[in-house]
């Protein structure tokens, strides 16, 4: 489905929008693939949060995939295809860098996501906003999969 002005996501009462919406809620990684200087997909997992018909995504500033995204703003995001790679969902879009600090910006949301990974794997709230402090939202203007 792509975007004409109305919202990118198939319809929530189609068995496909319905399952594409629980694994926006659910899922904790999606993969974002950005384009290398040297024109070569660059596929990292990330946390992530929908919300605003997009993704937030906190990153180190010195992360290649945030000089990716500054040179090269399209993107794409997927789900892996589940245990028989039947459950496929690739969002394309256009990423953009904003120019606020984690901190500043920080979603309730993602830390509610997050938060025990980030006290368990990060060390705590502030230190992965120390270390995470560049925010990348990703507005996808077309999904595909089944």
């Amino acid at each position: 489905m792509t975007r004409t002005g109305t919202p990118v996501l198939p319809p929530a009462d189609t068995e496909y929008g319905a399952r594409i919406r629980r694994r926006l809620a659910e899922e904790r990684v999606i993969w974002l693939s950005t384009v290398s200087e040297g024109g070569f997909p660059e596929p990292n997992p990330v946390w992530f949060l929908w919300e605003d018909e997009g993704f937030t995504l906190l990153n180190d500033r010195a992360s290649r995939r945030v000089a990716n995204v500054t040179a090269r703003p399209r993107v794409t995001l997927h789900f892996d295809g589940g245990p028989r790679g039947r459950d496929i969902a690739v969002f394309r879009g256009r990423a953009e860098v904003l120019p606020v600090a984690s901190d500043a910006f920080a979603s309730p949301g993602y830390f509610a996501k997050y938060a025990a990974d980030i006290d368990q794997i990060m060390g705590g709230r502030d230190r992965f906003l120390h270390s995470h402090p560049t925010v990348i939202r990703v507005r996808p203007d077309a999904v595909r999969g089944r």
